[in-house]
């Protein structure tokens, strides 16, 4: 029998067969670990890196939107419609939608673009970050301390609204379901959204995941590898 490593400790109460499981940890890209142990002021550098590149005022309200490669299109549609009036009311909106879509045109304190080359900074830019729930996504959110709305993909068995759970367990992400993410629904709670995320950067933002899962993964192939000697 091999041994099952996972990478969200609430799988091993999903069933008894990962209930003897090593939670572990989802590896994540360096440039996140680096960041997720950074300094104020380094975040603060970031912040006002991106608000360059982006055309914004660091001082305001930043919002960073994604999809991911699949199911952007939803939360795309939400914000075209959303955008006039959240930049109306003073937030600045970064939104990648997707490399096959269509690129809106820039506008004041709007800046799209189809992917963020530089994701670990775009995150760290943004008070608030729209995006799906995958697993790799919810990782990064957890280990950068960055606050999030999480709009689940209902595909599967609706795995995206599982690796939620540990950010919504930890206060640092809210949850909608996609059908009910809408402009009405954006426009009345982007406001409370984003004040929640600033009091998470201001308060405790250290990480609520592993960062060293490559290590704990390497540790025990070379304890199975030692054992078969």
């Amino acid at each position: 029998g091999g041994q099952g490593l996972v990478g969200f400790e609430e799988t091993k109460a999903l069933s008894r067969l990962w209930a003897a499981s090593t939670f572990v940890g989802v590896p994540l890209r360096s440039e996140v670990c680096r960041l997720a142990r950074s300094t104020t002021e380094t975040r603060e550098a970031v912040r006002k890196q991106k608000s360059e590149d982006w055309g914004f005022n660091p001082s305001q309200p930043i919002v960073v939107v994604f999809g991911g490669s699949l199911g952007a299109m939803h939360i795309n549609a939400t914000i075209e419609q959303s955008k006039s009036s959240m930049v109306e009311a003073g937030i600045q909106i970064a939104h990648a939608v997707g490399r096959g879509n269509t690129l809106p045109s820039p506008s004041q304190g709007y800046y799209p673009t189809h992917y963020f080359t530089d994701m670990p900074q775009a995150l760290i830019a943004a008070d608030l970050v729209i995006c799906r729930s995958g697993a790799i996504t919810c990782h990064e959110l957890g280990a950068l301390g960055v606050y999030s709305l999480l709009v689940p993909l209902g595909i599967g068995n609706g795995e995206q609204a599982k690796n939620a759970q540990l950010l919504l367990k930890e206060h640092r992400a809210q949850l909608i379901e996609n059908e009910a993410f809408s402009p009405q629904w954006l426009n009345s709670n982007v406001l409370g959204l984003i004040s929640r995320g600033k009091k998470l950067v201001g308060a405790d933002h250290s990480p609520v995941v592993p960062l060293d899962a490559v290590d704990r993964i390497g540790n025990v192939i070379l304890g199975a590898l030692e054992a078969k000697r």
